[in-house]
């Protein structure tokens, strides 16, 4: 069943106005394609005005963690705290506070790692994923004994890379116990490229390459055409300064899943290290087309731009992306940068301003900040 779209079959009240805000669908719209949507809008207002929550609907907390927009780490937060919420939804809120540095986010996964119901423990794991590895240890510890065994494993292999020095003699018996049990899971679908390819990123991980490559080399065999095998297999080659097979295994991906973006993603990347910038953008380009909702990539592409002399170019898709992704800190402090570089101290000072409103706490961005006012103060208003 893999090519068959699962669908929850649940019954939901219509919301055309979240079609409009965060592009969901709307079952008034699908019955009646032959309206506009403000038709359905107006018409779901008639019928459930009245009923319809004051309270902004999850969705659109989901939505901004899942693009990186402004506000997205409180508004998670609320929403992982929010008790009369499904337990499935704030598990997901957990899960993308992943990377987040929102003050109080340590004690409200802490909260979530203790909750009663597994779903929301589950995806509190997985916000923990870029947490340094003794605060990963202290907040996860517990769960390695945990009933639930998708909790359990989930967490053994969060702390799977965690060097042993950072566990108690009992805390590692217990982590290398859940590891263990992860790849058993793993073995269940054996038949599967992705299993294979979840032991050999876990293989690679810890050092051990043979066997990471003995195992991409069964995905491959399982499944030819699923695309995160080849971009494995060409960054484990990457690690052993084999070059030349990283090249020969990212052509055949895209020869294979030629609709895949992060497969001509890896090979521009391979191309750039290889100082063959200019034949690597139109690589970066697709890639940046075939996935339009992953920010690294316009701001990788809008780097090697940069990189082969194409400045004005640049900065044009580092505006775009910066539209798409306002949330975003790398396209950010690359539009201060280049803005900066370019002579353009307005506009840099711009960005600068927004880069710091986006992260208050950040040292360097308001440092940032600083030095460009002060070659601003230093200019007369012609040079300005």
């Amino acid at each position: 069943m893999v090519v068959h779209a699962r669908h929850d079959h649940s019954f939901r009240i219509p919301r055309p106005d979240l079609t409009r805000k965060i592009g969901t669908r709307n079952a008034c719209s699908q019955c009646h394609a032959d309206h506009p949507l403000q038709w359905s809008i107006d018409a779901a207002l008639k019928w459930w005005g009245p009923k319809k929550p004051a309270e902004p609907h999850y969705g659109e907390a989901l939505r901004l963690g899942r693009q990186a927009l402004p506000g997205a780490a409180p508004a998670l937060m609320a929403l992982l705290d929010d008790t009369a919420k499904p337990a499935i939804v704030r598990g997901t809120a957990a899960s993308l506070l992943q990377g987040a540095s929102e003050p109080g986010l340590e004690a409200a996964l802490a909260r979530a790692l203790q909750d009663a119901d597994p779903w929301i423990r589950l995806g509190a794991v997985g916000g923990t994923r870029a947490m340094a590895e003794p605060v990963r240890v202290r907040l996860l510890a517990s769960l390695l004994t945990d009933p639930i065994r998708l909790v359990r494993i989930e967490a053994g292999r969060a702390l799977a890379t965690v060097p042993r020095e950072y566990f108690t003699p009992d805390q590692l018996g217990v982590r290398d116990r859940a590891v263990d049990e992860w790849r058993l899971a793993q073995l269940v679908d054996a038949d599967r490229a992705e299993a294979h390819l979840n032991l050999g990123a876990l293989d690679a991980e810890l050092g051990r390459l043979q066997d990471a490559e003995r195992e991409y080399t069964i995905a491959a065999r399982v499944n030819p055409r699923f695309p995160g095998t080849y971009v494995n297999l060409a960054d484990l080659y990457r690690q052993e300064k084999r070059e030349d097979h990283a090249e020969q295994a990212l052509r055949r991906g895209i020869e294979m899943a030629p609709g895949n973006a992060d497969l001509p993603h890896a090979m521009g990347l391979l191309l750039v290290r290889r100082k063959q910038v200019a034949e690597a953008l139109p690589f970066l380009e697709k890639a940046v087309a075939l996935a339009p909702d992953v920010p690294r990539y316009p701001y990788v592409y809008a780097v090697a731009l940069n990189s082969a002399g194409q400045g004005a170019k640049a900065l044009e898709a580092l505006r775009r992306a910066h539209e798409r992704f306002p949330g975003d800190a790398d396209i950010l402090l690359a539009l201060v940068t280049y803005n900066r570089d370019a002579g353009q101290l307005p506009d840099a000072l711009d960005y600068a301003r927004a880069l710091v409103a986006l992260a208050p706490g950040d040292p360097g961005a308001r440092r940032l900040l600083r030095e460009l006012q002060a070659q601003a103060s230093r200019l007369g208003p012609r040079e300005r």
